[in-house]
This record gives structure tokens, C-alpha cells and sequence, in this order.
């Protein structure tokens, strides 16, 4: 039979689950109000190649010639997003311009 986890075990992975989720989303809703969507984004390429490392570093697993080539190219993609030049966003249109619509005006 199955043995119901530890008190602790539990409690740790609540901690883990609502703690670390809420930190997470709010670190994101933060960058994609803040930053541009592809450097917000850019987070997706630098967790695994934290995760690999905290991996090496802490519980001595194995990095293979591909893992460090994969880190290579992930760490060279976020160079590029994060020295990419924006172009400035136009302005919204204002009232009375051709482009703007008037509330209750139909769009056809």
C-alpha cells in the first residue's frame, strides 16, 4: 500500500505550489506590462539553462558537449532579444482623425 507523504513534504510542496506560482506569474504580468513581449518572454530560454547549471553546480549531474552547445545557442538568443532596437509605437489615434472610432459609430 501507499504511505500518505510526510507533514512537512506536504507543506513544502504547498509552499512550492501557490508561493512560487504567485511569484512567477507576478515577476511576468510585471515584464509584459513593463518590457516588450519578446524580451518578457525571454525567460523561457534562460530557465533551462539555470536549471542545467543549479543541476552541475549543486547535485553534480553530468553536462553533456550538447547541453553546453544548447546553453551556447540559448545564451546567444537572449543576447540578440535583449540588444534588439525597438521602434517607437505609434501614437493611438486621437478623436476626429480617419483612423479613430467614435463611440456607438459602426465600423464598416
Amino acid at each position: 500500500m501507499h504511505e500518505i507523504p510526510a507533514l512537512k513534504s506536504i507543506a513544502a510542496w504547498v509552499y512550492l505550489a501557490i508561493f512560487s506560482s504567485l511569484l512567477g506569474f507576478s515577476a511576468f504580468t510585471y515584464l509584459i506590462r513593463h518590457t516588450r513581449p519578446a524580451l518578457a518572454l525571454s525567460h523561457a530560454y534562460v530557465n533551462p539553462v539555470v536549471a542545467v547549471l543549479v543541476g552541475a553546480l549543486f547535485a553534480g549531474e553530468a553536462v553533456s558537449r550538447q547541453e553546453v552547445g544548447a546553453i551556447g545557442v540559448a545564451i546567444v538568443a537572449v543576447f540578440f532579444i535583449t540588444s534588439a532596437r525597438v521602434e517607437s509605437v505609434a501614437e493611438p489615434a486621437t478623436a476626429g482623425s480617419p483612423f479613430s472610432i467614435e463611440a456607438g459609430q459602426r465600423c464598416e
